[in-house]
């Protein structure tokens, strides 16, 4: 009998989910609960007020790269490339 794929997808699935699950074997006094090191630094993720540095990265990489998309906009309007021109009776064609 062969196994079908989604039943093959699935035990893929199941396998991947259960590699990515850990246990933590630090015992230690220092331990993400401990309620010395949450009072001396609340936020330690934080970079800003309402994000981490990676979600300020991503905001500083995404408003990058909208400039740089509305600036080539900007140069086609610029060099009268955005649409075909207007000073011939019959249209080109494209």
């Amino acid at each position: 009998m062969r196994p079908n794929r989604r039943t093959v997808a699935a035990l893929t699935l199941a396998a991947a989910a259960a590699m990515t699950v850990g246990c933590s074997s630090t015992s230690g006094p220092r331990h993400a609960g401990d309620i010395s090191s949450i009072r001396s630094n609340p936020s330690p993720a934080m970079h800003t007020l309402a994000g981490r540095k990676t979600d300020a990265y991503n905001r500083r990489t995404v408003t990058v790269d909208t400039n740089l998309r509305m600036f080539t906009e900007d140069m086609e309007r610029f060099w009268l490339l955005d649409r075909p021109s207007r000073l011939t009776f019959t249209p080109a064609l494209r």
